[in-house]
């Protein structure tokens, strides 16, 4: 079986795709899923530039303990979980006028503490 490794430069350039993804996802939550799917009750509030720079920060922070060498397909399924669920979710909290009522930014740590 092939393996994965991931060292030095290339955790580097992870972080850069992931910081990337976060943002590619973020523009399309405001430009495409709230005007076309409002009306499943998903809306947008403007947060600001700094907490939308916190929502790329609990994106990113955990490819610094995620697994860099795939051996197992159990870590292949926890890199896909954290690509299209983990970032959706973080982003969608922070983002959705919903969770405004609440504190999203301490919901956002305890969806980091279950990924941990």
């Amino acid at each position: 079986m092939r393996t994965v490794n991931l060292k030095g430069d290339s955790r580097i350039m992870l972080l850069f795709l992931v910081f990337l993804y976060s943002i590619i996802l973020i523009w399309g939550f405001i430009d495409y899923l709230v005007p076309v799917w409002g009306y499943f009750g998903l809306s947008y509030t403007d947060v600001g530039f700094g907490n939308k720079l916190l929502t790329i920060f609990y994106c990113v922070i955990p490819v610094f303990w995620m697994p860099t060498k795939i051996v197992r397909p159990t870590m292949f399924a926890y890199w896909v979980l954290y690509i299209a669920t983990y970032i959706p979710m973080i982003i969608g909290s922070s983002l959705d006028a919903k969770f405004m009522s609440k504190d999203p930014y301490i919901i956002n740590i305890f969806y980091l503490l279950g990924f941990y």
